[in-house]
């Protein structure tokens, strides 16, 4: 193709394409509006055929990429946590993010979390691996130390576990192998058992009181019959989200969102303000920044409710914004259940 063919072919197809960029945006909002209480599968098919088609011509900025690459994070982690917890649908909506962006080091980190529950080391550790070496590159989606940490960890576990496992298949085949040790002598049974035990003490979160620690769900098991007296304990437990006060009730985790927050950002002198609720707290895939001061108010109201099941009334105050006041707190949870706050704030 000459330069003029080139030149005309390039004005012809670009109109088409930006036709389709502002097609396509039109039918995501149209989406929200059909779907705005519910994650939406197409609002999240919708997205990614945008960003492609983005990739073509680039006109979308930064910003809007941005915020677009983070309702696809979003979806992702609302299907791996949520009550359906489908990690096979997750993976997918993760790895389609990378195909989008590939120096996103979350979403390494989150697959490399599946992959190591679902005992596929080798891919557990290549994404683990690309979360570190990428790590940096991309602002919005940098891992925190803790994380940084725990990848290491993941990555020295999941080497073992395959080192052990192609030495079991080669025993099964010649006997006389023996068992495998490092250069230290040490059992590569034991070298794993040991980092099992260091990721087994640090897998949730555990804030009381606004002090952060890494605990075992051992250690969380055991508050739930030892807490002191007008104390909330917040527990997004491997099955049930559970909120424990003079009584004991499920909440889901719209509310267990809205109570977290409350109880970590709010106080009587800096009380919430409707318009600073996150986006994430809002089920909706929107790219505005908070939500609508209805749907704020309507959630309070409904957390009030599931407040007074746990015995509770009148700890949440309204005086120039949202706080509460009148109990000490504890609230557990999973590290992967939650991204950074770059991702919320």
């Amino acid at each position: 193709m000459n330069d003029r063919n080139q030149r005309k072919y390039e004005v012809n197809i670009q109109p088409t394409l930006i036709d389709k960029l502002a097609e396509v945006k039109t039918k995501i909002e149209e989406e929200k509006i059909k779907h705005p209480d519910s994650y939406s599968l197409v609002t999240s098919s919708l997205i990614k055929k945008l960003l492609h088609l983005d990739r073509r011509i680039n006109s979308l900025s930064e910003e809007e990429t941005t915020s677009y690459i983070k309702q696809l994070m979003k979806y992702a982690l609302y299907l791996k946590v949520e009550s359906n917890r489908n990690n096979h649908l997750a993976k997918i909506e993760f790895e389609k993010v990378l195909s989008l962006r590939r120096n996103n080091s979350t979403a390494h980190y989150r697959l490399g979390y599946i992959y190591y529950n679902e005992k596929q080391w080798i891919n557990s550790i290549n994404h683990f691996d690309q979360a570190i070496r990428l790590n940096g590159q991309s602002e919005m989606f940098e891992l925190s130390d803790d994380q940084l940490i725990k990848a290491n960890q993941f990555i020295s576990y999941c080497s073992l576990k395959q080192a052990n496992d192609s030495l079991e298949e080669a025993n099964m085949l010649q006997e006389d192998i023996g068992q495998l040790t490092d250069y230290q002598g040490i059992k590569i049974e034991e070298l794993f058992k040991q980092i099992k035990h260091k990721l087994r003490l640090s897998e949730f979160v555990l804030v009381t009181n606004g002090v952060q620690e890494k605990v075992s769900k051992a250690r969380c098991e055991e508050i739930i019959d030892n807490r002191p007296e007008n104390h909330l304990y917040l527990y997004f437990s491997d099955s049930d989200i559970m909120l424990y006060g003079l009584n004991e009730t499920t909440i889901s985790k719209t509310y267990a969102d809205y109570l977290k927050y409350l109880l970590e950002k709010g106080s009587p002198n800096l009380p919430i303000k409707v318009n600073q609720f996150p986006l994430e707290f809002d089920s909706a895939m929107t790219i505005q920044e908070t939500i609508k001061p209805g749907t704020v108010k309507t959630n309070i109201f409904r957390l009030k409710k599931v407040l007074e099941q746990a015995g509770y009334t009148n700890i949440i105050s309204s005086q120039n914004g949202y706080f509460i006041s009148g109990v000490t707190y504890q609230i557990a949870y999973r590290e992967d259940q939650y991204f950074d706050l770059s991702l919320v704030e």
